[in-house]
C-alpha cells in the first residue's frame, strides 16, 4: 500500500507501510505527521490511519481519521490538495517540527529470512546447551524432554524475554545485527513487554513447535508482513525490530553453519534415548516406527537384536545293513 506524507510543506512518497515505520523509528517523521493512502478522505496524522493505527497510535487515538476540511480534493492523481497552516509556525516542517538529535541513527527494517535465521540460531542454542544438561546427569528418556514438544520450549520463552528486556537483543539477533526496541522512543522494552511478544511469537510464529502447525504459522506470518509490514507480535507489543547496520555475508554464514552444527550435536544428545523413542512409537503409531526404521536400519544400544538363524543339521543316514548269508 503506498502511503504519502506532508513535510517541509511539501507531499512526500509515496512508500511502504515498512519504510514509514523505520521513517518514524529513525525520527525523520512523527506519528503526527499528516498523512494519507487510498480509501482515506483527507489528510490526517499517521497515526490514525488505517493501515498504520495498529502500532503507532495510542489505545485512545484507535478511531478513523476524521474529513478534513479541504474534503477528498481534486487532484489528478487522486490525493487530497496539501493543508495550508494559517500561520508559518503551525506549517509542517517548520519552526513548530521537532528537529532530529545530533545523535540519531539511521536503522531499517530487517527482511524476513534473516529475522528467521536468527531466531533459528537461538533455537539451536537453546536446545543444544539444555540438551548437554540433561545428558549430563543422565536424565532417563521422557517425551517431554525432547525438542518435538511443546514443553521443552517453553523455557526459551523466559530466556528470551529477559535478553531482549537487558539489551533488545538475543546471540542470534545479535549475529545478525537485529535489535527489538519500543515503537516511538526507541528504548528497549520492559520485561512485561517483552514476554508478551515472545508468547506470540511462540504461539502464532512457531505454532508451538507442534508439526505441521510449526510449518504452517511461518508462512502466514510471512505473509502477514508482505501485506501488512509488521507481524502480530510485533503490532501487539507495540515493538519493532531493527538493523542498525546490515549484517555482512559472512555472519550470514556463520549463522548457517552454527545451525547445522547445532542440528548435529542435538542428534548426539538424543541418539541414547532412540531405542525409548521407538518403543514408544511402536506402541502409539506402528506405521510411523516402522517408517522410521527404514531410515534407521541399525538401532543403538539397548535394543535387543533376534538371534541368528541357525542351519538345520542334515538328517543322520542309518547305516546300511550287510545281507545276510544264505
Amino acid at each position: 500500500m503506498d502511503i504519502y506524507w506532508i513535510k517541509d510543506d511539501r507531499r512526500c512518497g509515496p512508500a511502504t507501510v515498512p519504510d514509514v515505520i523505520a521513517l518514524v523509528q529513525m525520527g525523520d517523521l512523527t506519528p503526527d505527521t499528516p498523512g494519507w493512502h487510498r480509501g482515506c478522505q483527507g489528510w490526517a496524522p499517521l497515526r490514525t490511519l488505517p493501515a498504520l493505527q495498529d502500532f503507532l497510535n495510542t489505545p485512545e487515538d484507535n478511531k478513523e481519521p476524521e474529513e478534513t476540511q479541504d474534503g477528498l480534493g481534486t487532484a489528478e492523481d487522486g490525493l487530497p490538495p496539501i493543508p495550508r497552516a494559517e500561520n508559518a509556525a503551525e506549517a509542517p516542517g517548520q519552526e513548530g517540527e521537532p528537529e532530529l538529535p545530533k545523535d540519531a541513527r539511521r536503522v531499517y527494517l530487517p527482511r524476513p529470512w534473516r529475522r528467521l535465521l536468527a531466531r533459528l540460531v537461538d533455537m539451536s542454542l537453546y536446545a543444544v546447551v539444555l540438551l548437554g544438561v540433561l545428558r549430563l546427569f543422565r536424565v532417563p528418556y521422557d517425551a517431554v524432554l525432547t525438542p518435538g514438544h511443546p514443553f521443552f520450549w517453553l523455557p526459551f520463552v523466559f530466556i528470551e524475554s529477559y535478553l531482549i528486556s537487558q539489551g533488545g537483543s538475543t546471540p542470534g539477533k545479535t549475529l545478525m545485527g537485529i535489535r527489538v526496541l519500543c515503537l516511538g522512543n526507541g528504548a528497549c522494552p520492559n520485561f512485561r513487554r517483552a514476554f508478551l511478544r515472545s508468547l506470540l511469537v511462540f504461539l502464532f510464529g512457531m505454532g508451538l513447535c507442534m508439526p505441521p502447525l510449526s510449518l504452517i504459522m511461518p508462512l502466514v506470518a510471512l505473509f502477514s508482513v508482505r501485506a501488512r509490514g509488521i507481524t502480530l507480535w510485533d503490532a501487539r507489543s507495540n515493538t519493532l525490530p531493527v538493523e542498525e547496520q546490515k549484517a555482512p555475508f559472512d555472519r550470514c554464514l556463520l549463522a548457517v553453519g552454527l545451525c547445522f552444527t547445532s542440528s548435529f550435536l542435538i542428534g548426539l544428545a538424543v541418539q541414547p534415548w532412540i531405542p525409548a523413542m521407538m518403543a514408544q512409537m511402536q506402541r502409539e503409531n506402528p506405521a510411523m516406527a516402522d517408517t522410521l526404521r527404514k531410515w534407521i536400519p541399525q538401532q543403538q544400544e539397548g535394543t535387543e537384536t533376534a538371534p541368528a538363524e541357525q542351519p538345520t543339521p542334515a538328517p543322520e543316514e542309518k547305516p546300511q545293513e550287510a545281507p545276510k548269508a544264505p
